[in-house]
């Protein structure tokens, strides 16, 4: 089992580090082992730190859910090990009634930005958008849901030094999540934030926004989630699930009316979630239903048809579902 120590290394961080120390001198060099700090793993070898690998048992695992409240702003950040299994990692965000929160999850180099949620429709998603987060793709920037507030493009950039208290334009304070709690990291990073980055709306306050992120291999085994509150006194939720293959349906091919006609190949879908008792509960639907994202692979690594036309398709209990850029839009019972 590994154990906790204090060493002292000789460069800016330890990813950069030629070597431990057991002495803040530097003269005392560290047994040779593996060492771990954060999410990097390296091997001291004859009094030298060889190259760092990602620790995937050195943050906390899939299968957590998190609540924070702060009187401040923040970016939080946060990473998770997924294991080895393959499937869709799905993360159900619920950002209160107060204020809008941007999510982004980075996996395999890849960031992702894209959500739904139950009764996706224009009462909660931004004008001319199928799902938040759709003028936002191919940015790498976060997707804000929740209540819109003006005040979220009218303060930015948020650049202002924080002081004692929270104040409007204020720089994000960095938090970094230890496994039980967000820690304030005691520096602070300027952001921006744009139009194409607001994702709802009106009132989304009650929905539990639904991001999916494909995980086709073994490898790499870490996800690195940040939870963007630039207005002061913030609130969220949300639950990260471990790699699941998604539910399966049967279906027609695709085509352009609800006519009836026989399934003959299988698609995937993800449930959405709902608050109940103060907490988030996954759906239960047998068959997809509005606003759930809809896929052609098991890991949700490809969208059904994920363009900006409207497609229907016959499921084998006689109903159809309209999908537009890899949302059901509607349901209903064939013709």
């Amino acid at each position: 089992m590994a154990t906790v120590g204090t060493f002292c290394f000789d460069g800016a961080n330890f990813a950069q580090a030629t070597s431990l120390y057991t002495d803040s001198a530097l003269t005392n060099l560290a047994p040779d082992g593996y060492y771990a700090q954060g999410t990097i793993s390296r091997r001291q070898l004859n009094g030298v730190l060889l190259a760092s690998a990602a620790c995937s048992s050195c943050v906390p695992p899939c299968g957590t859910g998190v609540a924070t409240s702060v009187s401040n702003n923040g970016l939080f950040s946060s990473q998770f090990g997924l294991g080895e299994d393959v499937g869709a990692v799905i993360i159900y965000l619920y950002a209160y009634a107060q204020l809008p929160d941007g999510i982004l999850a980075t996996y395999n180099n890849t960031t992702y930005n894209r959500l739904t949620c139950t009764d996706n429709d224009g009462t909660v998603v931004t004008d001319g958008s199928t799902y938040p987060g759709q003028n936002n793709q191919g940015t790498g920037l976060p997707t804000y849901v929740g209540t819109t507030n003006a005040n979220l493009i009218a303060q930015s950039p948020y650049n202002v030094v924080p002081g004692a208290s929270c104040v409007a334009s204020q720089q994000l304070r960095n938090f970094t999540f230890d496994g039980s709690t967000y820690v304030d990291q005691g520096t602070s990073v300027t952001k921006t934030v744009v139009a194409a980055q607001q994702g709802t709306t009106g009132s989304g306050f009650n929905r539990i926004f639904t991001m999916v992120i494909p995980k086709t291999a073994a490898t790499p085994a870490i996800l690195g989630l940040e939870i963007y509150a630039p207005l002061c006194t913030t609130q969220f939720d949300y639950n990260l699930y471990c790699p699941a293959l998604l539910t399966s349906f049967s279906a027609s091919a695709e085509q352009l009316n609800a006519s009836c006609a026989a399934e003959v190949a299988t698609y995937y879908f993800a449930k959405n979630a709902t608050l109940v008792s103060g907490a988030i509960v996954p759906d239960f639907n047998p068959f997809p239903a509005e606003g759930n994202f809809v896929f052609t692979t098991n890991t949700g690594s490809n969208y059904l048809n994920d363009t900006s036309t409207d497609k229907f398709y016959i499921l084998n209990n006689s109903t159809y579902i309209k999908v537009r850029h890899g949302v059901v839009i509607q349901t209903g019972s064939c013709l």
